[in-house]
């Protein structure tokens, strides 16, 4: 069976709670996610569509974990963590192309760190061992490529000429002092923002989107931070969301005794903490979706929390195996201003079906589904709405 990372492990529970909110310091809206406050809830009203879209599987379109997806207007993008190419489908599900290939001459690069779709361009961050930034039209031929001084995590577009980049707390580079750039094509600094302060600034990282680009601004998650931030076109950073996790969230006090401590001691601190240890955010016009992990009893649980702007109200939900809509929401990768982007493995899908024992519409997509594809095939994409 195909993985999809992170790696999980689910709870065997479904749970759900709903509250209001607040708005706070004018502009700033708390969005309380009190793990103490679930009850059930039925998910079924609140979505609007859901599909499942089977990904072709050949020789040179299967792929197992998933480091970053990516869609422009006709495709899909998917790097393979560990494969490492861009695999191009079209929405419909069938395989396109890999887009550039590995090795260390012009054009060429040894692990890519993150790519980002710009027009009819695909731009390739490879910074281990090549460290340059290459070019490549979306029919995969090799534009140009640039130099690069220094290494980041994530890349996102500001408009046609003008990028951002986050270099996370545990990258070491003289380029480092700031967690925000502004570049241009050529790799050129046009401006540093966001100065680290060590020791608040923990030096390991939860796996988290930094960057959401959606029609209005760039929604930012800076490390260990409960804050959401907008970046406006002119670079003027404010606060927007506050994701209020309560005793689940990292207080200062940690913060300071762990900056520099090793990757196994703060990990081992997260989980015996029960701190939020993967977080991952996305926003459409109506909802925001928060998706996150907590260890509890030594296992990892999963949870999608789906905050409602118009009412402000928030809907928290854990893994379940027995509910198949709460299943299939479970893990988003891209979002825009209407609809939301996940991905599951062929293998949960059939374990799915094989236990469906209820008639809906849903259920029919599952079975319909399950009936296309073999276990160790291509994750299923899973696109949705919610009214």
């Amino acid at each position: 069976m195909k993985s999809i990372i992170p790696i999980l492990f689910f709870a065997s529970f479904f749970t759900a709670c709903k509250w209001n909110n607040e708005t706070q310091d004018g502009e700033t809206i708390r969005i309380r996610v009190n793990l103490k406050q679930l009850n059930q809830t039925d998910i079924m009203p609140m979505i609007k569509n859901i599909d499942l879209i089977p990904l072709e599987t050949n020789d040179n379109s299967i792929f197992g974990d998933v480091n970053k997806l990516k869609v422009d207007d006709n495709h899909i993008y998917i790097l393979d963590y560990n494969d490492n190419p861009i695999k191009m489908f079209t929405k419909d599900g069938k395989f396109v192309s890999v887009i550039g290939r590995k090795g260390r001459a012009p054009g060429e690069y040894i692990q890519i760190s993150d790519f980002l779709i710009s027009n009819d361009t695909v731009f390739v961050y490879a910074w281990s061992a090549n460290r340059k930034w290459i070019r490549y039209s979306t029919d995969n031929k090799f534009l140009y490529e640039t130099n690069m001084s220094f290494p980041f995590d994530e890349i996102c577009s500001i408009d046609g000429n003008r990028y951002l980049t986050h270099v996370g707390n545990a990258t070491v580079s003289n380029e480092s002092e700031y967690f925000l750039y502004c570049i241009d094509k050529n790799f050129e600094i046009h401006s540093r923002l966001e100065l680290k302060k060590p020791p608040e600034d923990i030096m390991f990282r939860i796996p988290q989107n930094h960057f959401l680009k959606n029609s209005e601004y760039i929604l930012y998650k800076k490390d260990y931070c409960d804050t959401l931030f907008t970046i406006s076109q002119n670079l003027t950073i404010l606060p927007k969301y506050l994701l209020d996790f309560g005793q689940n969230w990292y207080p200062k006090s940690f913060l300071k005794e762990y900056h520099d401590r090793t990757f196994l001691e703060i990990y081992e601190a997260i989980n015996r903490n029960e701190y939020v240890k993967w977080l991952n955010v996305w926003e459409t016009k109506e909802q925001l979706i928060i998706s996150y992990t907590i260890q509890h009893n030594k296992e990892d649980c999963k949870y999608v929390a789906i905050y409602f702007k118009e009412t402000s109200e928030l809907y928290n939900y854990s893994d379940s195996q027995d509910n198949i809509l709460v299943k299939l929401i479970m893990r988003p990768y891209w979002s825009d201003d209407n609809q939301i982007i996940g991905l599951i493995s062929a293998g949960e899908i059939l374990d799915i079906a094989s236990k469906i024992n209820t008639s809906s519409s849903i259920a029919e997509k599952v079975k319909k589904c399950a009936e296309q594809i073999d276990e160790l095939d291509n994750p299923i994409l899973i696109l949705y709405s919610f009214n």
